[in-house]
């Protein structure tokens, strides 16, 4: 059976029903911002209808007749003009219609080029308005004056059967209430009308789809609470000619969506019947600061990596609690700033921020004064490690034979704890100086003198206690025990040896 569901864009798994419409109603969206009810248009009997959101009631306004052999695919409102626009296909031609809200009659406007099967439409805050074609899976830019489509590029998934399509008007971004053939599941996407490819933002409920999705936001056309502080009396009605009609405009500093001092911007868009364009009116609100409220400000940022890099964090929550109870939820923007205005009869204040991947800061006993602005930098740091090593690198020699125990420190200095092992990497080798043995001269012709080999080294002797007993050996390959010790050609002593190596 068919039913009008609700569901937020973050979670469309979580879409729960509202009512049963019955029927098959397969285009649908809402109008000059009034969000209590959706016009529709039937599949099945060609009825134009307008469904209770809060109910899923239906009520027939009339029949709307597509062009002969088609059948309704899509339908959108126009934020900028209030015209409600539908499709139709026999997926050889598709056609573009404008619908009246008040009877249902529709109008051809003409074929969507390059488009032989559009199952769905949608138009942007800016007026701009786009379409899905099944037969070709691609995302199109429709002229609304003359029905011409442009192919922007493939959607990206195999699209069949039921498709919806709306804009979120407030961001601009355009949701697909799409049917994956590949997948066989309803799934919401996002299509990037800049190349027409989409991204899966999640499933619906499983064994169901979704059609005639209308997102509840922007409108425009027809006043409303799209801008809770902004209002305008009345919102509609009839110019004589030659005459004109005032409108009042009110600005509520009261509501709740303008109860922090500041600036606020906002456009007033004037729609109607009249061939000429309207440009939209700028609107700006500034709402002051009691004179007993203070302000409250600072900065969140990152200290980065081992507190070395700091940035201004965005979009970060910051969690003020007054010991009267009161609680504000504020987000930084995108220098990293927060900013509440608040009266001093609720200090003291706590404040707390959390962020994944860092320390949590909680400052508390925080006062604010009459027109007095207090000043509360938070500074996170990083859930990672930080390695330090002391000393940098070693230089050690040790005796042939012999141990050297040196000791390394490694210190976290960061705010996660560190894991870490030790390997050794090769680094190359260079001998020390070589020994050689030369002929000392006539005096002693068999002898042999000890020397070093290349540039000449400086050494220093020093005194040394051996660990154990200290064997030395000089081969000189002869049957020879006796080694000469030398002051140049002069003998000093002989040294009687006990290991040789017996000739061959």
């Amino acid at each position: 059976s068919a039913n009008l569901v609700n569901f937020d864009t973050e979670d469309p798994g979580g879409a729960s029903v509202v009512g049963n419409t019955g029927g098959s109603l397969f285009a649908g969206d809402f109008l000059n911002g009034d969000f209590s009810q959706m016009y529709a248009l039937d599949y099945d009997t060609n009825n134009f209808v307008i469904v209770d959101t809060a109910t899923g009631a239906v009520t027939i306004v009339g029949q709307a007749l597509p062009a002969a052999g088609q059948s309704w695919t899509g339908m959108a409102g126009d934020p900028t003009n209030g015209v409600l626009y539908a499709s139709s296909t026999d997926c050889s031609t598709s056609i573009l219609y404008s619908i009246d809200p008040a009877t249902g009659t529709p109008t051809q406007i003409g074929t969507i080029t390059n488009a032989s099967c559009i199952i769905g439409i949608a138009v942007n805050s800016a007026g701009q308005m786009y379409g899905l074609d099944i037969a070709s899976d691609s995302l199109l830019f429709i002229d609304k004056d003359t029905g011409a489509g442009t192919v922007i590029g493939p959607v990206g998934f195999n699209a069949n059967y039921a498709q919806g399509m709306d804009f979120d008007e407030s961001t601009d971004t355009l949701y697909l209430a799409a049917y994956n053939l590949d997948s066989g599941a309803a799934e919401l996407r996002i299509a990037d009308t800049t190349t027409g490819n989409s991204t899966l933002v999640g499933a619906f409920p499983a064994g169901t789809e979704m059609d005639a999705m209308a997102v509840a936001t922007g409108g425009g056309a027809g006043g409303g609470d799209i801008v809770p502080w902004l209002s305008e009396t009345p919102v509609t009605g009839t110019i004589a000619p030659g005459s004109d009609a005032p409108v009042q405009i009110t600005f509520d500093a009261g509501v709740p969506e303008a109860q922090q001092p500041g600036v606020y911007y906002a456009e007033l868009r004037i729609n109607g019947n009249a061939p000429n364009d309207v440009a939209n009116v700028p609107v700006t609100l500034t709402v002051t600061a009691p004179d007993n409220w203070g302000k409250l400000t600072g900065v969140v940022e990152s200290l980065g990596h081992c507190d070395s890099n700091p940035e201004p964090l965005e979009d970060v929550e910051v969690n003020v609690m007054a010991s009267t109870g009161m609680e504000w939820v504020l987000t930084t923007d995108v220098s990293g700033t927060y900013t509440l205005w608040l009266d001093p009869a609720h200090n003291p204040l706590t404040i707390t921020v959390e962020v994944e991947g860092y320390t949590s800061q909680v400052i508390t006993g925080v006062m604010v004064a009459a027109q007095d602005t207090t000043v509360e930098d938070i500074a996170l740091r990083s859930l990672e490690p930080c390695f330090n090593i002391t000393p940098e690198g070693f230089d050690v020699t040790v005796q042939w034979g012999m141990s050297a125990t040196w000791p390394l420190s490694l210190t976290n200095s960061g705010a996660g704890d560190g894991v870490f092992d030790t390997r050794e990497m090769p680094g190359g080798f260079i001998p020390l100086h070589p020994v050689v043995l030369t002929p000392v001269g006539e005096t002693y012709p068999d002898g042999l003198a000890l020397s070093a080999s290349g540039e000449e080294v400086n050494a220093v002797a020093e005194p040394w206690a051996p660990s154990g007993a200290v064997e030395l050996v000089v081969d000189d390959g002869s049957m020879d025990t006796a080694v000469g010790v030398n002051a140049g050609t002069v003998a000093v002593q002989f040294i009687w040896l006990n290991r040789f190596t017996p000739g061959m």
